[in-house]
């Protein structure tokens, strides 16, 4: 990055991934709270979405949930076709539900966090604001603010 807001589309260094380890994660409070309420709606299946945003090199902030077309949800599982998705999307990460719990990624969900965005949210049953959790690409949780 050389200045000024990068777009997450844009690939990341392995010092720019070290970095997202102190970096804030902001997240508007209406593409949370739309995720958790999808997340309730499509019980008892999994619910996925992608969180669209910036990263200015010191906080990334989360605007927007894109829900991919043509997504497919079920009991254990959750997809999308990424060839559905607009190269100009901007996507920052993605959010899903287990909806049998915890709030912690499985392997399959280390291997979409590694190839879609720093990171991740995952919310397990009541699908509120405590019951979610925030994990960078490796799977590591990291803390988020609602702003």
């Amino acid at each position: 990055m050389t200045h000024g807001t990068s777009e997450i589309g844009e690939r990341k260094t392995k010092e720019d991934l070290k970095r997202l380890v102190e970096t804030k994660v902001l997240v508007k409070s209406r593409p949370l709270l739309t995720a958790l309420q999808a997340s309730k709606n499509i019980f008892p299946d999994e619910f996925i979405g992608l969180f669209r945003g910036k990263w200015n090199g010191e906080a990334i902030t989360i605007e927007e949930l894109i829900i991919p077309p043509l997504s497919d949800y079920g009991n254990g599982f959750s997809s999308y076709a990424p060839w559905f998705i607009p190269p100009n999307t901007n996507s920052i990460g993605s959010f899903h539900s287990h909806p049998q719990g915890p709030a912690r990624p499985s392997r399959q969900d280390l291997q979409h966090f590694a190839s879609n965005g720093p990171v991740h949210f995952i919310a397990a049953p009541p699908f509120t604001i405590k019951s979610t959790a925030c994990f960078d690409a490796k799977g590591k949780k990291i803390g988020f603010e609602m702003k």
